[in-house]
């Protein structure tokens, strides 16, 4: 979809337009966002790809300088709004785009008729992914959003927050001005990340070199295409940095971005100066080298570990008896996979109580071979001034749940600085008399507590040389 959208702009007729299509789909699908989503399960490659079909339709239709085809602005809410029914995080460009249609109305005639089919296929399209999963919600949990936004529909089955993670959010109104100034110059740790992409930056100098050029000359020599393009990069970029500033939603701004730095490095090319040309030439190279090794520079999603990743060290003052599992990890043999753990072995029908993220990660793992249900007691997680849950109708239900089970009961804990300082889950599972170890790994740091009498059973490779002596 990234090439279909700079065939629009560049064409691919002429050698120039094929180079120029190239080098700006090489920039948008190396930036950082785009190139760390490869091989993820958080879903965000399938929403880019809609949302830039969607962008794709609005700028087709620009392009032709004919009678519009209103169909174009239905199909392309259509796309748009089943994008945030799929996955809400895709309503930012929802609204982003809305907004540049309105700001470049003069662009579309009949304009009320464009918009209002734009805004009807956006309704149908959310409805049509979303709408039956919204009407159980509310049948659920009386919020069709559920747990977000309950600050305005107040369930009982959560807290009265709008559950928004804002996180990597800037911290002051220097921080949403300079935004890609902080962000290249490692300020802000994306997603704990860290990240080499000066996309951000380069683009932010070219919008304020393209703003001086506008108060020097009083004229927009750009065509509608190229104005367009501007318009929704910018504001998407605004929608997306006051709403999360999470980096891995920001992969349709980035493939426009790519287009945005080869015009703008294209355009002054026709000077006829031969050294200041030869000297742009090599800083365009610079720049192109800098933005093409974002994904070599930059740490990578997820990175594979041939041993245990965590750190054991810090254990020892706050729970002692872990120390017993330094023998066992030294024995361990190397993680053939990506994604890899010790075999444990947890008998059927086994309640697994899950404490903090991301203790659900490893369930899908230790129920491979086993019946195993999980239910997520306890997160500190997004609510900064307490456990989130921990004090609704929801939290209620889960200790109903744990109750009335009938089989086994174990608890996993995801072990962070925070949990351990608090120690609180850690008391917990001993007070139900658990024994608690390590789960060697290559990924976190889990301590899986599980009764005495089937530690041998469920850690059993542990236990193997000592039974065959």
């Amino acid at each position: 979809m990234a090439f279909q959208l700079a065939k629009i702009f560049f064409g691919f007729n002429t050698w120039k337009g094929r180079v120029q299509t190239f080098l700006a789909v090489a920039i948008g699908v190396t930036s950082w966002p785009f190139f760390m989503q490869i091989g993820t399960s958080t879903n965000e490659m399938p929403i880019a790809l809609m949302v830039m079909f969607s962008w794709w339709l609005l700028f087709k239709e620009i392009r032709t300088e004919k009678s519009i085809n209103a169909k174009s602005f239905f199909i392309s809410g259509l796309v748009l709004g089943a994008a945030a029914g799929l996955k809400l995080t895709a309503a930012t460009y929802c609204v982003s785009t809305g907004i540049s249609l309105i700001l470049c109305y003069k662009m579309f005639k009949p304009f009320p008729k464009l918009i209002g089919l734009f805004i009807l296929g956006g309704i149908v399209g959310f409805l049509i992914t979303n709408g039956f999963w919204m009407w159980r919600l509310w049948q659920t949990f009386e919020n069709p959003v559920f747990p977000l936004l309950n600050n305005i529909f107040k369930s009982e089955w959560f807290d009265e927050r709008s559950y928004r993670d804002d996180t990597y959010l800037p911290k002051d109104i220097w921080g949403y001005i300079f935004y890609p100034i902080y962000h290249a110059a490692a300020k802000f740790r994306t997603d704990g990340e860290v990240v080499a992409d000066y996309r951000g930056i380069i683009t932010y100098f070219i919008a304020f070199g393209y703003i001086i050029n506008y108060l020097r000359t009083k004229s927009i020599k750009s065509s509608k295409l190229n104005i367009f393009l501007y318009v929704i990069c910018f504001v998407s970029f605004l929608v997306w940095m006051i709403s999360f500033s999470i980096f891995r939603y920001h992969i349709p701004i980035s493939v426009l971005q790519g287009m945005i730095i080869v015009m703008a490095i294209f355009y002054f090319l026709t000077m006829r100066a031969s050294l200041q040309q030869s000297l742009y030439i090599s800083v365009c190279i610079i720049i192109l080298y800098s933005l093409l090794s974002t994904p070599y520079y930059s740490d990578d999603w997820g990175k594979y570990k041939k041993y245990y990743s965590g750190s054991i060290n810090i254990y020892s003052s706050v729970w002692p008896e872990l120390q017993q599992d330094y023998s066992y990890i030294e024995k361990h043999p190397q993680f053939t996979k990506l994604i890899d753990m010790e075999n444990i072995s947890i008998p059927d029908n086994t309640l697994l109580q899950l404490y903090d993220m991301p203790s659900a990660a490893l369930l899908p793992m230790l129920n491979i071979n086993n019946t195993i249900r999980g239910v997520s007691m306890s997160i500190q997680g997004f609510n900064k001034e307490g456990e989130t849950f921990d004090k609704t109708k929801w939290m209620e239900y889960k200790k109903e749940i744990v109750s009335s089970h009938k089989g086994n009961k174990i608890v996993l804990i995801a072990a962070d600085a925070q949990i351990i300082a608090k120690n609180i889950y850690y008391q917990y599972a001993k007070h139900q008399g658990l024994e608690c170890h390590l789960v060697i790994n290559n990924i976190f740091d889990w301590i899986l507590c599980v009764p005495p009498e089937q530690v041998k059973e469920i850690f059993k490779w542990r236990y193997q040389d000592q039974s065959s002596k």
